[in-house]
C-alpha cells in the first residue's frame, strides 16, 4: 500500500478528548504575571545562576537541553552572538554528564544574536561565577560550562542534570502558588509571543530550530540571517515590555520583598 487508507476517512470528532488537547496546549503558554513571578521567584529562591538561566530559555526560545550544554567558547559577548550545537550525554563509565557535538537534528545547529540586555545579563553573571570558581580555585576558561552545579555526591562544577531546573521550578511553584510551569513552557512563550507579534514563521523556525514545512522552505528559510533575527527578538521584546505595562502593580512587585 502506497497510502494509509485512514487518512482519507472522515473521523469522528470526540469533543472531550479535544478539548483536554487544547487546554494542555494552552498551560504551555504562561501569561506575563506568571512569567514575571516565576523569574523573580527564581532569583529570590535559588539565586543568579538559576535566575540567568531560565531569563536565557525565555529570551531564546531555546530548549533547556540546548542551553546545559554551553560553555563560555559558545558565547561571544563582544559580537553579541550565541551558538547552540552541543548536547549532554551520560558517561557510561562515570556515570557524569558530558558534552559532545552534535544535536537530534541538522536543523537545530544555529547561531543566534543576543539582545544587549541579554548581553548585559551574561556579562553579570560570568563576572559572579568567575569569582565564585575562584574561591574553588578553579579558573574561569573558554570550556567552562555557563551553569554548573554540586552532584549528590560532591563533585563540583559539573554540567547540569537533567531535572536540575524542573525541580527549581516546582519549588518556585509551590512557595509563590503559581500554576504548574515547565521549561519547555518558556519556550512555547516564545513562540506564541512571536507570532502574536507578527514575526514570519520561517524567520521563527530558524532561531527555534524548527523544520521547515517542505526541503525548499528548509533550504531556502531554515536558518534566519542575524539581522533578521535582531528585528525577531526586537518585536518581541517590545511586545513584552508593553504587556509588562499592562500588568497591575500589585503583580509587579519585587516577590523577594
Amino acid at each position: 500500500m502506497k497510502k494509509n487508507f485512514f487518512d482519507v476517512l472522515d473521523k469522528p470528532v470526540n469533543s472531550e478528548l479535544k478539548l483536554k488537547k487544547e487546554i494542555k496546549r494552552q498551560q504551555k503558554y504562561y501569561s506575563q504575571e506568571v512569567v514575571l513571578q516565576t523569574l523573580e521567584g527564581m532569583k529570590a529562591l535559588h539565586g543568579f545562576q538559576a535566575y540567568t538561566l531560565l531569563y536565557l530559555i525565555y529570551s531564546l526560545g531555546a530548549a533547556k537541553g540546548e542551553i546545559y550544554p554551553l560553555t563560555w567558547g559558545d558565547v561571544n559577548l563582544d559580537q553579541h552572538l550565541l551558538l547552540l550545537g552541543h548536547r549532554l550525554v551520560k558517561d557510561k563509565a562515570t556515570g557524569l554528564q558530558v558534552r559532545e557535538e552534535g544535536m537530534k537534528n541538522l536543523h537545530r545547529f544555529r547561531k543566534l544574536r543576543l539582545e544587549d540586555s541579554l548581553v548585559h545579563l551574561l556579562a553579570q553573571w560570568k563576572k559572579i561565577q568567575e569569582n565564585e570558581l575562584a574561591q574553588l580555585g578553579i579558573e574561569q576558561s573558554n570550556e567552562q560550562y555557563l551553569f554548573t552545579y554540586v552532584t549528590s555526591d560532591t563533585k563540583i562544577n559539573q554540567p547540569l542534570g537533567r531535572d536540575w531546573l524542573n525541580r527549581k521550578l516546582n519549588n518556585v511553584e509551590k512557595v509563590y502558588h503559581l500554576p504548574h510551569i515547565m521549561p519547555h513552557g518558556f519556550r512555547h512563550t516564545f513562540i506564541s509571543d512571536s507570532l502574536n507579534a507578527g514575526v514570519n514563521e520561517f524567520a521563527l523556525k530558524g532561531i527555534v530550530g524548527h523544520s521547515a514545512v517542505s526541503h525548499v522552505t528548509e533550504s531556502v528559510y531554515g536558518h534566519s540571517d542575524l539581522t533578521s533575527q535582531m528585528e525577531v527578538f526586537n518585536r518581541v521584546e517590545n511586545a513584552r515590555r508593553i504587556r509588562t505595562q499592562d500588568v497591575p502593580k500589585q503583580e509587579k512587585r519585587h516577590l523577594a520583598s
